[in-house]
Order: C-alpha cells, then sequence, then structure tokens
C-alpha cells in the first residue's frame, strides 16, 4: 500500500536542518527543466488474445486498431522558485509542472490508465522555517523516503507522476541523527495522478496521517568527498506512519457526477506503516536496501451506498528491495545486481490499478480489485511506486507497477567517451501468486534493457534506449503463446 504518506521530508529540506549556510540578504533562485520524449511500442499485447473479460493486455492503437506498433511522445517544462530570507532562516519553495504530457500522446494515454496531468500542476508549495528547536515545514510538498519504493516524489528525470503531501511538521537535528514528525492534513494527502479504486487507502475525505521518523542521512556532495579521501559511509533510517479514515466519499459520486455534493460514508481505515532504509556507500562499491510492512483494517469495506458489508477487511502487504553496484558515480565502469520483491494476493487479476469498472475481475484479467465480498476480505498486494522503475515494458508499461512479483535485477554500465555512457540489465520476474497472472503460471518473463546515456557539463542530457519483453507461460493463452514486446524510445532534457 504505497499511497500511505511517509513524512520524511526530502534531503533537501533535512540538510536545513544544521542552519549553516547563509546568505548576505534576501534573494530568489528560479530553476526548472525542460524534457521532450518519444518512442515506439511494437506488440505491447504480446499477440497472445483477449482477456476472459474481453480486454486486450495493452490497449491497441485508435486510429488503427489492426496495427502492431504504437507511437507515443509528449513534452513537461517544470519550473521552481526558492524565496531565502536573509541568513537562510526561512525559505518559501513554489514548484509547479507548466506543461505536462501534451503535444502528442503520452505513455499514460497510451497505457490506458487514468492520468490527470495537464498544462499547469501545482507540485510543491510550502515554508521552512529555522527555529531554535529545529526545521519547521508547512505546505504542500514531495513525499519521499529511502529509494523511492513506497514513496517517490517523482523528481528523476524519467518520472511521469509523484507522492505529494499537505503537512505540516518538524525537524531536528540529534546527535547526528535528524528526527522528523509531521501531521498529514485531511483530504489531501494523495499521489498526483492516483487512480480511482472502490477500496483505494488513497484519502477522499477526513483523511489525515501522523509520521515519525529518524535518520542517519549525508547527502551526494557529503558522500563524494569522503569516496575521495577513501572513506565509507553508512546511512539508515526508519519512519512509522499511521493512517486513519472516519468517511469517506460514496462510489457513485466518483464516477457519476463530480458536481454533486455526496453525504460521506462511514469508512474506518486504520493502518500502519512501517519503513526501514540502508545504504553503504564507499569508494568501491554501493549497498542500498529498504523494506516496508503495511498492516491494517477497514471497518467498511464498500463506498456503494445501500452496499454494505459486515465484515471488515483486513491488510497486510509487504515489499522490499535491494540496490547493488560494484563501482562508484566517479568510475568509468560500474557492474551490480538488484532483486525486489512485492507480496502478492490470491485474487485474480494483479491489483497495480483496480477502478470500479474492472469489479466483476475473472481468473485470467490482468488487473482488478483483490478483495471480492463476500468470500474475499483481504487486499495483501503491496504496489510500489509507479516511479520506482526497473524496467521499460512489463511493469513499466504492461502491469503498470510493481506488485505480487520477485525479481532479478543485473546490470552493467560503461562511459564509452566522457559523457556518453553505455547502460544494459536484464530483468527476471515471477509472479508471488499464480492465480493473480492472465495463465495461471508464474513464469512472468525475462527483459533486456540497453541504452546510452549522454550529458553535458551544462546539464543537457540525451537517452536512447531498445527493450525486448521475452514473455514468460504466466501470459500464454489456451490457444495462443505469448510473443516477444519491443520498444525503442528517445528522451532529450535540459535543466536550468
Amino acid at each position: 500500500m504505497k499511497r500511505i504518506a511517509l513524512a520524511l521530508l526530502l534531503a533537501a529540506n533535512v540538510a536545513r536542518a544544521d542552519g549553516i549556510t547563509e546568505t548576505l540578504d534576501d534573494r530568489v533562485d528560479v530553476e526548472g527543466s525542460t524534457r521532450l520524449r518519444g518512442g515506439l511500442l511494437y506488440n505491447f499485447d504480446l499477440d497472445r488474445g483477449l482477456t476472459p473479460s474481453g480486454n486486450a493486455l495493452f490497449p491497441s492503437d485508435p486510429d488503427d486498431p489492426k496495427s502492431q506498433t504504437r507511437t507515443v511522445r509528449d513534452l513537461r517544462v517544470r519550473v521552481g522558485l526558492t524565496a531565502h530570507t536573509e541568513g537562510r532562516t526561512a525559505e518559501l519553495v513554489l514548484g509547479a509542472d507548466v506543461i505536462d504530457g501534451l503535444g502528442g500522446t503520452s505513455l499514460a494515454d497510451a497505457s490506458g490508465r487514468p492520468d490527470n496531468r495537464g498544462r499547469l500542476q501545482l507540485r510543491n508549495a510550502f515554508v521552512t522555517v529555522l527555529t531554535p528547536f529545529g526545521v519547521a515545514v508547512a505546505g504542500r510538498m514531495g513525499n519521499q523516503f529511502g529509494l523511492g519504493m513506497i514513496a517517490n516524489s517523482g523528481d528523476c528525470f524519467d518520472c511521469d507522476s509523484s507522492d505529494s503531501a499537505d503537512r505540516i511538521g518538524l525537524i531536528v537535528p540529534v546527535r547526528g541523527f535528524y528526527v522528523a514528525t509531521s501531521l498529514d492534513v485531511s483530504a489531501t494527502t494523495q499521489r498526483v495522478g492516483a487512480q480511482s479504486s472502490e477500496l483505494a487507502i488513497d484519502p477522499r475525505n477526513n483523511a489525515h496521517a501522523m509520521t515519525a521518523a529518524i535518520l542517519r542521512f549525508r547527502g551526494d556532495e557529503v558522500r563524494a568527498i569522503r569516496r575521495r579521501g577513501g572513506s565509507r559511509t553508512v546511512d539508515y533510517g526508519a519512519a512509522f506512519s499511521y493512517l486513519w479514515q472516519d468517511h469517506d466519499v460514496p462510489a457513485e459520486y466518483l464516477l457519476d457526477d463530480p458536481g454533486m455534493d455526496p453525504a460521506s460514508m462511514h469508512r474506518g481505515l486504520r493502518a500502519l506503516a512501517t519503513v526501514a532504509w540502508a545504504r553503504i556507500d564507499d569508494s568501491k562499491f554501493r549497498v542500498e536496501a529498504e523494506a516496508a510492512y503495511v498492516a491494517g483494517s477497514i471497518e467498511q469495506g464498500s463506498t456503494i451506498p445501500g452496499a454494505l458489508v459486515r465484515e471488515p477487511v483486513g491488510i497486510g502487504q509487504l515489499g522490499a528491495v535491494v540496490q547493488s553496484e560494484i563501482g562508484t558515480p566517479e568510475t568509468r565502469y560500474g557492474i551490480g545486481v538488484d532483486a525486489g520483491y512485492a507480496s502478492g494476493d490470491p485474487a485474480p487479476g494483479f491489483g497495480a490499478f483496480p477502478t470500479l469498472q474492472n469489479s466483476t475481475v475473472q481468473a485470467g484479467d490482468l488487473d482488478g480489485p483483490q478483495v471480492k465480498f463476500p468470500d474475499d476480505h483481504r487486499i495483501d498486494n503491496f504496489r510500489f511506486s509507479p516511479n520506482y522503475r526497473i524496467d521499460k515494458i512489463l511493469f513499466h508499461q504492461i502491469i503498470g507497477t510493481v506488485t505480487d512479483a520477485v525479481y532479478v535485477r543485473p546490470h552493467a554500465r560503461a562511459e564509452i567517451v566522457p559523457g556518453l555512457t553505455a547502460n544494459t540489465a536484464l530483468i527476471a520476474s515471477w509472479a508471488v501468486e499464480g492465480s493473480s497472472t492472465p495463465s495461471g503460471a508464474r513464469q512472468l518473463g525475462v527483459e533486456i534493457d540497453s541504452g546510452l546515456s549522454y550529458k553535458t557539463h551544462d546539464k543537457v542530457r540525451i537517452d536512447l534506449t531498445y527493450a525486448v519483453l521475452l514473455p514468460g507461460a504466466a501470459f500464454d493463452n489456451t490457444m495462443l503463446d505469448a510473443r516477444a514486446a519491443q520498444s525503442v524510445d528517445a528522451t532529450v532534457g535540459y535543466a536550468f
């Protein structure tokens, strides 16, 4: 349940607790980026026919339903503003996507999943104030913890959505650690671009979260200095987030008439997310890991007026990732192995983005709610943040995120000439619950992603990637075996 809000703030905000950076006078800093993407998607429906509900694994081109190839393209312009007071004792941070996803068919459009990105989207609007007790923060801000497995602010070069929250909090430095507490206020802790769900944990009305976290953290620049000096850096932390929601908006309001003013329904949601993170970084290698467990219950699982259920819904979800690399950002070569696990649920479908429209899911469908009354009262599939990317095709596009799966990802990179790096990764994955896959088999397949990345000193970046997915038996149909999918995409970006 990745949408539980974690209140450990972005590292840039945490670092201000030191209070050692000063400016001579008031000033305003402006920064931003632009990104243009384009790509070709080939055979993303895997040529395996329709699911029992009559849906393809990936939507066809509405202009040419028989075509095996889809083209995608989009543009994003992101702008941020930071106003400092004298001595930098207070800051106002504003950030917005001025253009996002427009000018063509975006990747989210091609996948068929809902996408609320628009011409102007406010991402951040918060104030930080240095007090005698620590740094106080208030406003709407990105939500990030550790590797971004469960809470991801979406700041990466290829990210689409973002986790954000309206919160007030305090960060206190204590003997080399940062201790953070926060309150996420009502009806605002939701992921930008989140899909609706009959049993979604996303707060729609009267939802709150309290979080406590402790962290030992060194930023990228400090770690780079320590690596050059031959020192090893060990960072770690933990966060505990408690979410409660007493009432929710009826499902008919979410689907039929957004303009109506409905009466709320009893919800009775209580959930606790426990997250741990650790990193070892030195002049030869890096190992980083994150794990999370979410437990809770929902007293009233239905948001349909008149269709109430008596037995509460149980939640028990576990997710974990590990990243490793022999080599450092300063070396020309690097090789490593990543791995991840997201607990599953035996209900049909992966449960990546369940919606009210597919509540009648059948065995063999790709997605669907992980609870079905009156027999199934549990939601046990853990969902990674969609911005925690491990591949280009299977989890990124076809399923939509890592859930109900285990994977192993060996990877390598090599700098060809200064600024130009070649990289490749192989991702082998299996379903945790075979009943979640279209065929009932657990082998999801093997994907190979290879590409070139070119970066200049003036912050221009160009990425070119080719990916091929060799689907496993999990996607075979009764009469048709799943066939390979491929993609080619290019991204050009500039930061200022």
